[in-house]
Parts: structure tokens; sequence; C-alpha cells
């Protein structure tokens, strides 16, 4: 049983060589098959995001410069922009205007009367006030505004 491991005595080196080179072969073959146009592919792809990435980046760039823009308005004209969203209240502002005037009425236009949108609500409004000088209509018009 003391038989001695002569397997490594019968290697060829030539056979060895040649499937080493075989291997290696093989081995550049799949890197060039598979690997190669993967790293086509990937710049490619990150080429079309950086195109992406850059469009994306412009754009965030202009909306949020809109954004601060709107925020400012908003902060600026707030009550403007509240006034169109508040509804109209009629005995408010006749009893607004009954400060200024002694006789205040205030009468819807009909859509025949030059009532051309339906966005909008038109009223006449029709006072009575004796004044020797214009100074309290002045008066109306700045508290109106403000």
């Amino acid at each position: 049983m003391s038989k001695k491991d002569t397997s490594l005595e019968k290697i060829d080196p030539v056979k060895l060589l040649l499937f080493i080179f075989a291997f290696i072969i093989v081995c550049f073959i799949m890197i060039f098959g598979f690997i190669v146009p993967n790293i086509k592919e990937f710049k490619s792809l990150s080429r079309q995001n950086y195109s992406q990435t850059s469009s994306y980046t412009k754009v965030k760039n202009e909306f949020e410069a809109k954004f601060k823009a709107l925020e400012a308005t908003r902060q600026k004209d707030g009550a403007i922009i509240l006034a169109y969203d508040t509804a109209f209240d009629k005995d408010k502002f006749i009893n607004f205007a009954s400060q200024f005037f002694s006789e205040v009425s205030l009468s819807k236009i009909e859509e025949g009367e030059n009532n051309a949108t339906d966005k909008f609500f038109r009223y006449r409004l029709n006072v009575t006030s004796s004044l020797k000088t214009p100074q309290k209509f002045y008066d109306f018009l700045d508290a109106l505004s403000s």
C-alpha cells in the first residue's frame, strides 16, 4: 500500500500551456462579447441620464423662481387676492356707504342692460348727499380702496 503518487510526473507542459491559452482566449471572448457592449450601453445611458438630469435641474430652478415670485406676490398683495375669493356682501357695502352719504341704494344690473359676462355681478349705486365740497366723496373713495 505504499504506492507513490506519480500523477504529477505524467503532466505534459505543452498540453497544460494549450489549455491555459484556450482558457484565456475563452475569457477574452466572454469579456469582449458580454462586458464591452454593456459598457457602451452604460455610456449611452449615462449620457441620457445626464441630459435628463440637466433638464430636470433647469425646470426645477425655473419652477422655484416662479414659486418664489408667486409667494412674494401672495405676501405683497394678500388682501387683493383675498378680496377676489370673498363674496360681495350687499348689506355690508350699503352700511359702509351710509357713513359717507345720506341715502344709499344698490340695485343689480340685469343681463340685458350691458352685463357682458357671467363671471361678475354688476350693481348700480345711487347715492344722495348734500356736499359743498367733494371731500366726502374723496374720503369715500379712499376708504373704499383700503
